[in-house]
Parts: structure tokens; C-alpha cells; sequence
């Protein structure tokens, strides 16, 4: 109660007494309150940017090694594919057998990472790369007539642009 009392009995002389010295306290006061505030908001933005820039550097690196994997599939699907056109022996088949789970895994590990293989069917720019432009009967003009490498997504940004021809 005393305190107070005291409080208002400060705040009234403040009031009547109020120098130009108590003035510019208050106007100090004010400037560095209004600084505090700027400077709250200046880190709370610096903040937001930091997370931001964390999180396309982490897309960076799992796109980087999701490029990597994608080139060992390439690879195994192109020697499965000239190995289907041949009978094996019987002695490498459970080699091969072996090489299909590989396949199989890392196909696995593709999906898990949200790749998705872009489906070549009309010429887009912005995923396809013309690679050719061929004469074709069975094709209409824009339309992709062979894939020479798969293209695909990540997150739905363009992982690596399916290398194509085209029909003229």
C-alpha cells in the first residue's frame, strides 16, 4: 500500500516537475524500445533464412547422391537389358537372379526418396531433352519416339531430364 502510494506520489511530481532531462529519458527509452523491437524482428527473419537455407542445402546433397544412385541403375538396367535378349548359362543364372534383387533395391530406395520416373510420351521442354529428331510413321510430330535415358523427379523438381528423340 505504501509502495504505492509513493509510486503516485513520484508520478505526480514526474508529471508536474517534468524537466526537459525527464523528457529525454523518456524519448531514450522509447528509441531504445523501438530498436529492441527492429532488432527482435531482424533476428526472428535472420532465423526463418537460416532454417530456409538448411533445408535446400540438405535437398542439395540427398539430390546429389539420389544422381549418383540414379547412374548405377542406368547401368544395371542396360546390361539387363542386352543380357534378356540372350540365354545364360545355367551356371550365371543365379548371378543374374542376384543382380535383379540389386536392381529390385535400389528401385526400392528410389521410391522411399519420393524419385519418380518422368513417362515419355509428348516432347516437353521442361523435362525432356531432344537429344534427335527422327522421321517416324508411327509417331505424330512433338511426340517422343525413343528414350536414351530416363528422366525423374524428386519432390516434384526435375532430378535429371529424360534424354529423348523426337518425331519431326
Amino acid at each position: 500500500m505504501a509502495d504505492n502510494q509513493q509510486n503516485e506520489k513520484l508520478e505526480q511530481n514526474f508529471e508536474e516537475n517534468g524537466t526537459q532531462e525527464n523528457k529525454s529519458c523518456c524519448s531514450d527509452i522509447q528509441d531504445f524500445k523501438n530498436k529492441y523491437i527492429y532488432l527482435n524482428a531482424d533476428f526472428d527473419n535472420y532465423r526463418k533464412r537460416i532454417d530456409k537455407e538448411k533445408k535446400q542445402w540438405a535437398q542439395y546433397g540427398e539430390e546429389n547422391v539420389l544422381k549418383n544412385v540414379l547412374t548405377i541403375v542406368d547401368d544395371l538396367e542396360r546390361a539387363f537389358n542386352q543380357l534378356d535378349s540372350k540365354p545364360l548359362p545355367e551356371e550365371l543364372q543365379s548371378q543374374f537372379q542376384g543382380f535383379k534383387l540389386i536392381l529390385k533395391s535400389a528401385h526400392g530406395l528410389l521410391s522411399k526418396f519420393h524419385v519418380e520416373e518422368i513417362i515419355a510420351d509428348a516432347f516437353d521442354p521442361e523435362i525432356h531433352e531432344a537429344l534427335a529428331q527422327v522421321e517416324s510413321d508411327k509417331h505424330q510430330s512433338g511426340q517422343v519416339v525413343e528414350v536414351y535415358e530416363k528422366g525423374y523427379r524428386h519432390n516434384g523438381h526435375l532430378l535429371r531430364p529424360a534424354k529423348v528423340s523426337v518425331a519431326k
